[in-house]
């Protein structure tokens, strides 16, 4: 589980630590990024072992959901001095609701499934993560073979 530790314990879901970040080069608040999204998922009843933290890409780190028959990108996350945003796959039955949505008016293209959306600090991501956990939980629902 590319060095997440989770625990469940009465209900609790308690996340020991995150991959290395060092190996991922990751900031310390996108490591705190990370861990508010594989929280939301967890507690959304996300199965620990299927999710991963990797760097795909120079630019941002990745939160993976590994299905059964593919994985899928859940999240991408960048905060530096000059950059601080992540990315979610949005549900697909809440688009049209959100397509107005200023939290999202740094994604241009909203036919893409991943939007992206600026943002001022760790905090502002919490209901983004739990957006994201829905969306996921959606994607389940659609593809419960594959997923």
């Amino acid at each position: 589980m590319n060095g997440i530790t989770i625990s469940v314990s009465n209900g609790e879901v308690r996340i020991s630590s995150v991959a290395d970040q060092k190996e991922l080069n990751m900031t310390t608040e996108e490591n705190e990024l990370a861990l508010l999204f594989v929280s939301a998922f967890v507690e959304s009843g996300i199965n620990p072992d299927a999710l991963e933290i990797t760097r795909k890409s120079d630019d941002y780190i990745t939160v993976v959901y590994h299905g059964a028959e593919w994985e899928s990108d859940v999240a991408r996350l960048k905060y530096t001095s000059r950059a601080k945003w992540v990315a979610i796959e949005v549900p697909e039955s809440k688009r049209e609701a959100l397509i107005n949505d200023t939290r999202f008016d740094a994604q241009k293209n909203k036919r893409q499934a991943m939007w992206k959306s600026k943002i001022c600090g760790v905090e502002d991501a919490r209901n983004l993560a739990l957006l994201a956990a829905e969306g996921l939980l959606e994607m389940k629902e659609r593809f419960p073979n594959q997923m």
